[in-house]
């Protein structure tokens, strides 16, 4: 990891703030994204999470874990695909600390490719 980046897990810190704020403890709120794609191997993907999220200055980056359903990945499962994406932040999200898990969700949601996903 290069100096400046910080790697959030869902079990560590899920808020973001801006540089010059302390970067704040919050509950994260199990977010997850239902879609089907079918895999390579048969078998078809529907339950994405966000596994890890990397936050630069100036960049977020979300690696989506997919497994074949909720409860393969509450059984520990190991996910059967893994997509990632990067996004640069607003003014507003630095600004308004939001809360980086919940906005990484709604920025894959807007791709082309996760258009028409479900929370759950």
């Amino acid at each position: 990891m290069c100096r400046g980046e910080a790697l959030l897990r869902p079990d560590r810190a899920t808020q973001w703030v801006a540089p010059t704020r302390d970067v704040k403890q919050t509950e994260n709120k199990k977010m997850a994204l239902q879609k089907t794609f079918d895999h390579p191997a048969g078998v078809q993907v529907s339950y994405w999470r966000i596994e890890e999220i990397f936050v630069r200055k100036d960049s977020v980056a979300a690696v989506l874990a997919g497994y074949v359903d909720q409860a393969a990945r509450q059984a520990g499962k190991a996910p059967l695909q893994s997509k990632h994406f990067s996004f640069t932040p607003d003014a507003a999200v630095v600004q308004q600390a939001t809360n980086i898990w919940q906005w990484a969700y709604g920025k894959i949601k807007e791709t082309a490719e996760f258009q028409g996903a479900q929370d759950v």
